[in-house]
């Protein structure tokens, strides 16, 4: 029989392979589908080109929309005749492109990956990433600009740092962003081999060992948050919860001595602590202490062994105390009392009432949402996975002995937590899957060793048929495209900011594309996904929908030279959220002169200057970049920008003098009554429609695909088919003529209007609710700041498959 050791140093090597290159595979499968892509983009690109020509030497007297129309016909009419030879010569491109080592860029996955990736390229260049590390926080100078930003420091760039260096003895040849891509599966193997060492010591069975460590490894939510390329702290939070459980388990165990378990103690504080440094929610495992400690009081009184009553009460409140005995040496006292406000703030925004008067863009970010138990049992492992290891909670608290039922109750405590805060944001399954997957294993092994051999032979079948479902469905994420958001377009942009805008240049747009600007632009940046919850959010959507193009550059001066300072004044000063706002919206649109008289009045004069100079200096260098996403989320920048804080005040009102009748409104954040009551501060969007684009046009007529019939002689409209008498909803028709924006009336009580724009794909049209149509984000995005007085177009990159498009802007302010 061959020797047990040999199994698991056997199946620890093939699920460490089997673990990296299922995550290798989106990087493989579509770095050839990349490739394909683009022979074929070339091909048409040539193909385009040379019919572009043809048509105008020819056709030199026909309008541009009639050229485009033959131009289009006839390159179907080539598409459908020559088929056979477009086929070949893609296939000649793409054989070129594998001979010559075509490679495209490499890029991270998600937008947050770009955060630590500007902080690890700084710390190469300068051996730090900050002049200013005090208390568990450093200062980044990039962040909300132009002030600079507070942020909560963590060790993960120094990791990635040192496998950067690691990882360049062996290929130096690799760029930044490969070596930091294998990171996150470096640290899946150093988890799996801590658990598989665990379980080993436990004298799990081997097989039992091997299903149980893939499936974990194989957890969608896991597997997904630590694939080739992404490049954030996920990974950390199995690796952590993995040690601390093991050392928990050991520590509470009657079968070692109390100086044994008095070390474990001290270790485990020490992991804690660690912790701390790599995530920001560490505190729920205070949580499950504290919940441990409750189960294992009641299960000693019950049995009346007063010692372990003693012994656990110790071991409880040593290892709190030493945990923050070590935050506190490690950041000081403040910066454990900033942690813990820190991870209380953000733990019960997922779990509880809570209301502020700002809008809160974490609605608009979907893995913060609420989500069913079938789908948290899914990214958790699988339903079947689930409802095994929870089965197995009560089944083994019964068969095991008194000395481990003390392991039931640890990882039913580190399930019961993190379970009520996944039910309100589905980020926090994968602190599910850590204690899931012990009692897995746990329930198995004791099935192997006390069941029959017809019992043996089920359990056995049942694994492999588990472990085959979980490789093939692990196989089917893996050939799914993952979320590159930062493309060779996004490049593209970047790297202009950084060789042609100013040093201390500063960045305004929404917060998705924060991080790239000041990680690989270089430049401040006034929001982005770290600073979510600060008012800039407010104010840039506010611009960005405002239809009036002084009060958007009024606002963006201020975010530009003093962010949310004169808020703070007027509050100071004794005025109400809502009351500051509405001045300063009064404020924005006044000349330099009124605005200096108008705040006279109100302040005093030293409050007045300051006032005056954060609503009226003149930023250095500013720029507003919009894009794609942007338009195609307008509803969510409504959300924003239209916010009510009259309404929000009034309801902040009611929580305090009836907070019974508010609970009822708010149970949990990001459910749908909690979610209705947002959207009653903003208005509900009641109208938005996707760019609709012309499929034909006779005489002065374009008849586009949502119904929309264009009369080109007298700029008026109708709608056909079940749009038919549609245009009595319209109030506006805007559009574009000779570089200036005309806006053409209709219907005043119209609660909808027209937009009408050409761009790479021909004549369209947009159709939604006033306030978005008549937007300064439209009017930038859809004529291209042309009929605009502040915005000067000075970048245009939009990828080959029109999926990403993105503008940049530099704001005159003394135009």
């Amino acid at each position: 029989m061959v020797n047990r050791k040999y199994l698991y140093i056997l199946s620890t090597i093939v699920i460490c392979f089997l673990s990296f290159y299922y995550r290798y595979i989106p990087f493989l499968y579509f770095q050839k589908e990349k490739i394909q892509q683009l022979a074929q983009d070339n091909v048409m690109n040539q193909l385009y080109q040379a019919v572009s020509k043809q048509i105008s030497e020819n056709f030199p007297d026909q309008s541009d929309q009639e050229k485009q129309q033959m131009i289009n016909k006839a390159i179907n009419q080539v598409i459908t005749t020559k088929r056979s030879d477009i086929k070949q010569k893609v296939l000649d491109h793409y054989a070129h492109y594998k001979k010559t080592g075509f490679q495209r860029p490499d890029y991270l996955i998600a937008a947050d990956s770009y955060y630590y990736l500007g902080l690890v390229k700084k710390l190469i260049k300068y051996g730090k990433f900050s002049d200013n590390i005090k208390n568990g926080e450093y200062f980044n100078p990039l962040m909300m600009a132009p002030k600079g930003h507070l942020y909560l420091f963590d060790l993960h760039p120094y990791v990635s740092f040192f496998t950067y260096k690691i990882l360049h003895i062996f290929r130096n040849d690799l760029s930044l962003i490969n070596t930091l891509a294998f990171t996150s599966p470096i640290l899946v193997i150093l988890t799996l081999l801590i658990f598989l060492y665990y379980l080993y010591t436990e004298k799990t069975s081997p097989f039992c060992a091997f299903v149980t460590a893939l499936l974990f490894s194989f957890a969608p939510m896991y597997f997904q948050r630590s694939l080739y390329g992404w490049f954030d702290t996920d990974p950390y939070n199995c690796l952590f919860p993995i040690v601390i459980i093991i050392l928990t388990i050991a520590m509470y165990s009657q079968k070692k001595t109390i100086l044994q378990r008095s070390v474990y103690c001290l270790v485990n504080a020490i992991i804690m602590s660690l912790y701390t440094f790599f995530w920001s929610g560490w505190t729920y495992v205070l949580a499950c202490f504290m919940l441990i400690f409750i189960l294992l009081i009641l299960m000693n009184l019950y049995k009346k062994n007063f010692l372990e009553i003693k012994r656990s009460s110790f071991l409880f409140f040593g290892t709190i105390f030493l945990s923050f005995m070590f935050i506190c040496l490690f950041k000081g006292y403040h910066g454990l009392m900033l942690s813990l406000e820190n991870t209380y703030s953000r733990l019960l925004k997922f779990s509880q009432t809570n209301f502020k008067l700002w809008p809160d863009a974490f609605i608009t970010v979907g893995e913060l949402k609420k989500i069913s138990l079938q789908k948290m049992a899914v990214l958790a492992g699988g339903r079947i996975f689930a409802l095994v290891s929870l089965f197995s909670i009560p089944y083994l608290f019964i068969k095991y002995t008194n000395e481990n039922k003390h392991k039931i109750i640890i990882l039913f405590s580190f399930f019961l937590v993190p379970f009520f805060m996944t039910k309100n944001a589905e980020r926090f399954s994968i602190l599910l899957t850590v204690p899931l997957c012990f009692l897995f294993a746990y329930v198995f092994d004791h099935l192997l060793k006390t069941a029959g051999k017809k019992l043996k032979l089920t359990v056995y079948c049942f694994l492999s048929f588990l472990l085959l479902s979980s490789l093939l469905s692990t196989y089917a994420i893996a050939r799914k495209e993952q979320p590159v958001i930062y493309n060779e377009t996004w490049n593209n942009v970047m790297e202009y900011i950084k060789q042609n805008t100013p040093q201390n240049a500063i960045i305004n747009t929404w917060w998705s594309p924060g991080h790239f600007i000041t990680s690989m632009a270089e430049r401040g940046a006034v929001i982005d996904g770290a600073t979510l919850e600060q008012p800039s959010g407010y104010w840039i959507s506010k611009a960005l929908l405002s239809p009036d193009e002084r009060e958007s550059l009024g606002i963006l001066r201020m975010l530009d030279v003093s962010g949310n300072s004169a808020v703070s004044l007027l509050e100071d000063n004794g005025l109400s959220l809502s009351e500051a706002v509405d001045h300063l919206s009064e404020l924005f649109v006044l000349s330099p002169e009124k605005g200096e008289f108008v705040i006279k009045k109100m302040l005093t004069e030293k409050d007045a200057d300051a006032l005056y100079d954060c609503l009226y200096s003149t930023p250095s260098s500013s720029y507003l970049l919009i894009y794609n996403g942007l338009v195609e989320s307008a509803i969510g920048i409504k959300f924003m920008g239209a916010w009510d804080f009259k309404k929000a005040e009034s309801f902040n009102s009611l929580i305090k003098k009836d907070p019974g009748k508010a609970n009822d409104i708010m149970k949990y954040n990001f459910d749908d009554n909690y979610i209705r009551l947002l959207w009653d501060f903003s208005g509900y969007p009641t109208y938005y429609e996707d760019p609709s684009y012309m499929e034909s046009i006779i005489e002065n007529k374009i008849y586009f695909s949502n119904g929309l019939i264009l009369d080109t002689s007298n700029m008026t409209f109708t709608f056909s088919g079940k749009k038919k008498g549609f245009e009595r909803t319209v109030k506006k028709l805007i559009y574009l003529k000779n570089d200036e924006i005309i806006e053409k009336s209709f219907n005043q009580n119209g609660k909808i209007s027209i937009l009408l724009f050409q761009n790479e794909k021909g004549n369209g049209n947009i159709i939604a609710e006033n306030s978005i149509i008549e937007s300064l984000l439209f009017k930038l995005y859809f004529f291209q700041g042309r009929g605009l007085t502040h915005f000067k177009l000075v970048k245009h990159s939009i990828s080959r498959d029109k999926n990403t498009d993105i503008y940049l802007f530099e704001i005159l302010w003394n135009k």
